[in-house]
């Protein structure tokens, strides 16, 4: 909305030039290791082990029955983030992949574990089920020997595969390699490489390549080094493993493999993912300039305001209503509780038609800043000649962002 020129405006602050890149996806924290507890009996026919793992809200239980060569188990569990049980995923942030990502879910399955050409070999399968998601398969299997350890997964839903995971990891006396792959379409996929090595008397040093692109978000490529170390100097040599390696080693194997098996179809489908079709955006910033930026032009060529909500998605993601139609001077976009259920209004955007020397179109109006201050948001403004503006109702602070097309 727009006043007169005549009317005074309170000085213009450029604190500083807010750039759009996307923010690092990968979570700020790391999550606490998983807990496992086991129990194993043995002297019988066929020896009998039970295992459960937890990490938070997140549970796995398993059952197992063994003899030399081979063991069979069924497992379950359930939990809101159960990718936090496999240390390959735990730390991969869902929000690539699907709105679901932290949904309710319950899982069942079982394995097979048995050992042939001098390698211990894995087949199983999880039904993994949640109240707003179609229904998922996950297929896994791998082998394991002295120096390799390999895992793949499929994730089927009633349409088809959903997505496909791989895991390699190969150990030397140099240290130890990673390779890792997740793919839920040919635009959304998770590539990881990696090199840890442990010095004795130090601790472990790693180096880490990611590589992350999603189509659920319009403007998300990501590309990281990461550099690790973990131990403390001089310190005399300890052994320095991963929190849940046990895990992975001798029986306990199938129950830490199912867990990665769930977390992959967690990661990687929600069983809505590939028809969400809202544009998300992975910040408020990117997502009002993307409204704007497509807006704008016709706001000045029928010198016409145009506006509405930017909003955040329950996946942390940002998205913006259809512009509402206004009048050379005005724009009723409604109020924050216009946005779809589920979301939180956070920002008004609005656009201040063609330029009219009856109006001081390149700025916020006193309306403007009062209404964003009212309702506890944060404002954006495109203007006439182009300008993309930002009003932040906590600090009373206009930045100029850049540039939006006109």
């Amino acid at each position: 909305m727009r006043v007169e020129r005549w009317i005074s405006r309170e000085a213009v602050v450029l604190a500083c030039l807010l750039g759009f890149g996307s923010p690092t996806m990968a979570g700020d924290s790391a999550p606490l290791p998983p807990v496992w507890i086991d129990y194993s009996s043995s002297g019988a026919a066929i020896d009998f082990a039970t295992k459960a793992g937890f990490a938070g809200n997140d549970r796995i239980y398993s059952m197992e029955f063994y003899q030399a060569g081979w063991r069979a188990s069924i497992f379950g569990g359930g939990g809101t983030g159960l990718s936090s049980l496999a240390a390959p995923y735990r730390a991969a942030d869902q929000r690539l992949f699907h709105a679901l990502a932290n949904d309710n879910v319950e899982y069942a399955g079982a394995a097979v574990d048995f050992s042939a050409a001098g390698a211990g070999w894995m087949l199983g399968s999880a039904t993994i089920r949640a109240a707003d998601a179609g229904h998922r398969t996950s297929w896994f299997g791998g082998l394991r020997n002295e120096s390799i350890d390999l895992s793949l997964y499929r994730v089927n839903r009633e349409d088809g595969v959903a997505a496909r995971a791989a895991d390699f990891a190969w150990r030397s006396p140099l240290g130890q390699v990673g390779l890792r792959h997740v793919s839920a379409s040919s635009r959304t996929f998770l590539h990881t490489a990696s090199f840890e090595k442990v010095v004795p008397g130090y601790g472990l040093f790693g180096l880490e390549f990611t590589q992350a692109r999603s189509r659920r978000f319009n403007d998300f490529e990501d590309t990281r080094w990461v550099i690790t170390f973990r131990g403390v100097l001089d310190s005399p040599p300890t052994p320095v493993v991963h929190a849940d390696k046990s895990a992975t080693q001798g029986w306990g194997r199938p129950a830490a493999v199912a867990a990665a098996a769930v977390g992959v179809a967690l990661l990687a489908s929600s069983g809505l993912g590939d028809q969400d079709e809202q544009l998300r955006y992975a910040s408020q910033h990117v997502a009002a300039r993307q409204v704007l930026n497509g807006i704008n032009p016709k706001s000045v060529a029928e010198n016409r305001e145009y506006g509405g909500w930017v909003y955040r998605n329950a996946d942390a993601t940002f998205s913006a209503t259809e512009p509402k139609q206004g009048t050379v001077d005005a724009v009723n976009i409604g109020s924050p509780d216009s946005v779809p259920r589920g979301t939180v209004a956070t920002a008004s955007y609005h656009s201040h038609a063609a330029y009219d020397p009856r109006y001081d179109s390149e700025h916020f109006s006193p309306t403007d800043i009062a209404m964003d201050v009212a309702w506890k948001v944060d404002g954006y403004l495109a203007t006439p000649a182009g300008a993309f503006k930002y009003h932040e109702y906590l600090t009373g602070l206009i930045f100029t962002l850049g540039t939006v097309a006109n």
